[in-house]
């Protein structure tokens, strides 16, 4: 499981480590450099110096100086000396050694003025040179000291960048967790949100990098408390709904049970057998709207034909037109593509028509019409039955609502599902009145698929 915390401290302490090593790298190299600086101008000095005061060494040590021998490795003599310790030498214009401040070292004449650097026994070497008209006065200096001299100096840095990189350690542990610590208080909100308490997560003080989180998780809490408000109305509402189907079922099986001639009997079974079909009729309702509701699942996009899904719907409902002497009609069917869930557009056109037929008395007329129009699919479905007052026309896709005095047997669950399976596809839906100001026409403006 990854960790935000462990992967913030862990970051921080490798950047601390590589600024710490930089850190030190920079300051030896910036030591060194200034050492160079400093003992170049040391030599340059004493070089100088010497060349004052020449004469006086010259006497004094000529004799001394000329014929000495120098042993291979002699090196070592002036290392006793100390690293910091300049190696001072004259030399005639011959190229006769005349005086040696280190005679054991056997440094040569580099017959060059001012800064030199050259290799001397394996190591590196740094002279300045002096000429003037009798000698030359040449200082030299091992670079191996200077080296050393940097990095005793590093050292000293590292000692303090070593006991401090714990301090910084613990301070970053710190920051982290505390900077985090406003998750942890949204996590804790969150923890005490219950079905039955869904309230939102409090805004106050809570840090500009999580509040869209938060203002998303306010969001989904809202939908989610309205999506079991939804549902709990809904179980009530459907409690209720079923509640009269099954009391008459039940009514009806004692009046069968009761009956004592053959016709009562039948009559009875009739009955019952309506019931059965009207509470079939109301569960297959509400399992679909179930499944198209807002807070259902999401439906499939894909490209359908819908003129021939209204040809399905008007092959499909062409008996039961017949059967209650209803005269079902698709005089227009154009050819349409439109962007959606081929199931549910057909749950929508059956409703419609199915609806339609059912509140058309017998001997009238339904017609149906899928015309294209300014880039949308406009399917209608007239008829002339009892109509819609233009005051209850918004009413009739609330669920379980039926019109007022209307003795024709619904679920009152047709057109909501047809309105929420419009509205899941971008469509629109428009009521009005029927041919010649009687009946109903319906018609849902779908856009086209390109």
């Amino acid at each position: 499981m990854i960790s935000i915390r462990r992967e913030l401290q862990k970051s921080l302490m490798i950047a601390l480590l590589i600024a710490s090593i930089m850190l030190l790298l920079a300051s030896a190299y910036g030591t060194l450099e200034e050492i160079n600086e400093l003992f170049d101008a040391q030599l340059r000095q004493t070089a100088q110096l010497i060349q004052q005061q020449e004469d006086a060494l010259h006497i004094a040590h000529v004799s001394g100086a000329k014929g000495l021998a120098y042993p291979p490795g002699a090196l070592a003599l002036h290392k006793v000396h100390g690293e910091r310790e300049a190696l001072i030498q004259i030399w005639d214009t011959d190229g006769t050694l005349l005086y040696s401040s280190h005679p054991a070292i056997p440094y040569p004449d580099l017959k060059a003025t001012g800064l030199v650097s050259t290799v001397f026994e394996s190591q590196q070497w740094r002279s300045y040179s002096v000429r003037t008209e009798d000698d030359i006065v040449q200082v030299s200096q091992p670079m191996h000291g200077r080296a050393r001299i940097s990095s005793e100096i590093a050292m000293r840095i590292l000692v303090p960048v070593l006991m401090l990189f714990p301090i910084l350690g613990l301070f970053s542990w710190y920051a982290v967790r505390r900077g985090l610590a406003p998750i942890n208080t949204v996590s804790a909100a969150i923890g005490e949100r219950t079905p039955a308490s869904l309230v939102p997560i409090s805004q106050e003080n809570v840090p500009e990098e999580i509040l869209p989180l938060v203002g998303s998780l306010n969001n989904f809490i809202n939908r989610l408390d309205n999506a079991l408000k939804l549902q709990r109305q809904f179980t009530a509402d459907a409690a209720h709904e079923l509640r009269t189907p099954l009391t008459a079922i039940q009514l009806q099986l004692q009046v069968m049970m009761r009956a004592q001639t053959e016709e009562g009997r039948a009559e009875a079974e009739l009955r019952l057998s309506r019931g059965v079909r009207r509470a079939i009729d109301l569960v297959q309702k509400l399992l679909t709207f179930t499944r198209v509701e807002p807070e259902g699942p999401v439906t499939r996009q894909e490209a359908c034909h819908l003129n021939a899904l209204v040809t399905t719907a008007y092959e499909q409902f062409a008996d039961v037109a017949a059967d209650k002497t209803v005269t079902l009609t698709l005089p227009r069917c154009d050819e349409a593509a439109v962007l959606g869930d081929a199931d549910n557009l057909q749950i929508l056109l059956n409703n419609l028509v199915d609806n339609a037929i059912r509140y058309t008395p017998e001997g009238g007329h339904v017609e149906l019409s899928l015309a294209l129009a300014a880039g949308f699919a406009v399917f209608t479905v007239t008829d002339d039955g009892i109509g819609v007052p233009e005051a209850e026309r918004e009413r009739i896709f609330d669920r379980f609502y039926r019109v007022v005095g209307t003795r024709t047997q619904g679920t009152g669950l047709g057109l909501a599902i047809v309105r929420e399976i419009a509205e899941r596809h971008g469509a629109t839906l428009k009521v009005s009145d029927g041919k010649n100001g009687s009946g109903t026409t319906f018609a849902i403006k779908f856009p086209l698929f390109s």
